[in-house]
Formats: C-alpha cells, sequence, structure tokens
C-alpha cells in the first residue's frame, strides 16, 4: 500500500532561532487563564473587559458608516464649478468633504490655474482641503454650497492665507 504524500504526522520546522520573544500558540493559550484571571491587579476585570470591548467595537467600525445620501453622487444633476489657482512652486492635492464623504478633485500642477467641476446634489456645507506633494495640509471651514455655484480657490504660502470664495 502506499503512503500518502501528506501525512498529519509532518514533522514541523524548528522555531527555535525565532528569537527570545517567540511564544508558540500552545504555549501562549495554556497559560491565557492565568493573564486573564488578573492582567492588570489595579484596574480591575471589569475595567479590562470594557476596555477591550470599546476597543473591538472601534475595529469593527460601529456607527462611523456614512449617513445619508452621497452628495458628490455623479447620477444626480447638480455641479459645483472651480477654478484653482496654484501659485505655489510644487503639485498640490485638492479634496473636497461634506461630512463623511470626500471626493477627490485631483492634483494641480505648480503655477498653474485648473478649472474643475464635481457634482454636488444638495445644499449644505462642503469644506475644501488643499495638501501640497512636500508635505502641509490645510482644510477650509464648511460654507454653504448650492449646485451651480462658481468656487475660486487661490493657494498661496502660508497655507492659511489661501482663499476660497465664491
Amino acid at each position: 500500500m502506499a503512503r500518502a504524500a501528506f501525512s498529519s504526522r509532518q514533522s514541523r520546522p524548528s522555531l527555535s532561532g525565532l528569537g527570545p520573544r517567540f511564544l508558540p500558540l500552545g504555549a501562549f493559550l495554556s497559560r491565557l487563564p492565568g493573564l486573564l484571571a488578573d492582567p492588570l491587579p489595579h484596574l480591575g476585570r471589569a475595567t479590562v473587559i470594557l476596555g477591550v470591548l470599546l476597543l473591538t467595537g472601534g475595529c469593527m467600525g460601529m456607527g462611523s458608516g456614512p449617513s445619508g445620501p452621497d452628495p458628490f453622487d455623479s447620477s444626480g444633476p447638480g455641479i459645483v464649478f472651480m477654478e484653482v489657482r496654484n501659485t505655489l512652486e510644487q503639485e498640490v492635492i485638492v479634496r473636497v468633504r461634506a461630512g463623511r464623504f470626500y471626493q477627490d478633485l485631483g492634483a494641480v500642477p505648480a503655477r498653474s490655474v485648473t478649472r474643475v467641476t464635481f457634482p454636488w446634489n444638495e445644499e449644505g456645507r462642503l469644506s475644501v482641503q488643499i495638501e501640497p506633494l512636500m508635505g502641509g495640509r490645510f482644510t477650509f471651514p464648511p460654507r454653504e454650497v448650492v449646485a451651480g455655484d462658481i468656487l475660486e480657490l487661490v493657494i498661496q504660502q502660508p497655507l492659511e492665507q489661501s482663499r476660497l470664495q465664491r
């Protein structure tokens, strides 16, 4: 009778060369009840459990989903026009935000004027973020924008002196 090429009793490679911090999973699991018994004696078990629940809830994205329709949905009828004048010696990334939604408008080359449009399907507050490729970032405070608006953005140094106007 021929032996199978793969056996459930194959030898495992040695893990001894991985350094002093390595702890095999079996050894970790065998120590786990002792670790959970009193992980931080001065905080108490209830505090540790609450902390773990809060961390796992945040990682699962509880409450972080977008609410309402996407104002940048291109299937709607509204459009906003923006003229971007970049006076910097470097390219700048321009992004628009509305609540938790955002849309990248792209990179504006150094010392140039670019005209862009983006879908805007509601009356609401919009903020514009500018980010030069060589560092720094500035976000304008949200402002009321309606479909059909024409915005002018002038990017200059320092970024805080840049202007966004209708």
